[in-house]
């Protein structure tokens, strides 16, 4: 029942994102209560659809910001963040448009940042409203999930606390997905809001909405809504699964196959190519993620392994699959995995090549190539499904 109730809440501030999108100037005049000093970051799309990022001095807890947009537009607004994530205590994403805008946020609450100016913000501030319950059941949990991360990020990397972090993960998904049930209704039932444009892009980032749920909700916006900047960046989000869907899927890189060839810089601007370790050296592609559990339980064993066959020949080559630069490179430095080459290849999987040429479907995958440029071991989930030891017994054949 108290789903229903939710539900039926949307007709009490349905229409408040209508305004005709035009281009316009904006102007944002703020307040950061708890911190007088520093800088505020904005992070918006402009009048010719491309993210960019603006930054403001803070004056005695005062800020400003000015500049074009199209109507109303998905913006991202941050303080002292450790990260881009948009979890971050410093981290809000807000919706503006051509007008004159107040902000007023307080250090380590940017979630419960006060907007006006814009009509969609408001929405959003009612819908908000609508899942404070469910977030409120969630708190304990996420509070747990925050402390065995930080034990983790400390370094306890113990199984008893990545089998917690797992184990909290998964106590935690019923509450996101009461809480995606809220903003996807609004979407079917709000077709002419803008707003419900910026919520499908803003899930289409995160990859939490099927292909076939996100097109059925586009084809339902109304046709202002979907030539909208928000309407735009949905539509070529979704123009490049189709398109990556279109295209024959590649022979999944197995054993025996020739490993496909790829060149790329690394993290340091030094250019790296596959052909150049042929004939010298085995080469260990190690595919992971710093927000990967199972793919940061596997470093200490990567570890181990680089310092004792490196000298014997072992090439070890990282490859990146965060959502941003910033994550990667601190992820490496944490990890302790700057003693080997990195690569970043980004979250997208439509955009990933070197993930497509090798089939990489669940990660952390790690796969051997011989000094042929042959794959000789391919191992997937290793740090979880018992990979680790044969993995170890190949190399202690092949490099003695």
């Amino acid at each position: 029942m108290k789903k229903l109730i939710i539900l039926l809440c949307f007709c009490s501030f349905a229409g408040y994102a209508q305004k005709k999108t035009t281009v316009g100037k904006f102007t944002i005049t703020g307040t950061l209560t708890g911190r007088d000093t520093g800088r505020v970051v904005l992070g918006y799309y402009n009048k010719n659809s491309k993210w960019t990022e603006r930054t403001a001095s803070l004056q005695q807890g005062k800020f400003s910001f000015d500049g074009v947009i199209d109507g109303v537009t998905f913006a991202k607004i941050s303080g002292s963040s450790k990260s881009a994530n948009i979890n971050d205590p410093n981290v809000a994403p807000i919706f503006i448009e051509p007008n004159v805008l107040t902000v007023n946020l307080v250090e380590n609450d940017f979630k419960h940042a006060v907007i006006s100016g814009s009509d969609a913000q408001h929405s959003l501030d009612s819908l908000n409203v609508l899942v404070e319950d469910t977030y409120k059941e969630l708190a304990p949990f996420d509070k747990q999930y925050s402390l065995l991360k930080l034990a983790y990020s400390n370094g306890d990397k113990s199984p008893a606390v990545l089998h917690s972090l797992q184990a909290m993960q998964l106590k935690i998904k019923p509450y996101l997905e009461r809480v995606d049930m809220v903003y996807y209704h609004y979407v079917r039932t709000h077709p002419r809001d803008y707003l419900s444009a910026g919520i499908m892009n803003y899930y289409m980032v995160l990859s939490r909405i099927p292909f076939a749920s996100a097109t059925m909700l586009y084809d339902n916006l109304d046709a202002g809504v979907r030539s909208s900047v928000m309407g735009k960046e949905v539509y070529t989000k979704l123009q490049a699964i189709e398109e990556n869907n279109r295209r024959p899927a590649p022979a999944v890189a197995t054993i025996s196959m020739t490993a496909p060839a790829f060149t790329k810089n690394d993290i340091n601007g030094l250019s790296i190519s596959l052909a150049d370790y042929k004939g010298k050296k085995y080469v260990l592609l190690d595919f992971w993620a710093t927000w990967c559990g199972p793919c940061k339980a596997f470093t200490p064993h990567l570890n181990e392994i680089y310092a004792k066959y490196a000298p014997k020949g072992l090439e070890v080559i990282s490859i990146s699959h965060d959502r941003n630069a910033a994550e990667w490179i601190a992820g490496v430095k944490e990890e302790k995995m700057d003693k080997w080459r990195n690569i970043y290849t980004g979250f997208d999987k439509t955009q990933n090549e070197i993930a497509r040429q090798y089939g990489i479907e669940a990660i952390p995958t790690v796969i051997l190539i011989d000094m042929d440029g042959k794959i000789v071991g391919r191992y997937v989930g290793t740090a979880v499904d018992g990979d680790i030891p044969q993995l170890k017994q190949q190399l202690a054949k092949l490099l003695k």
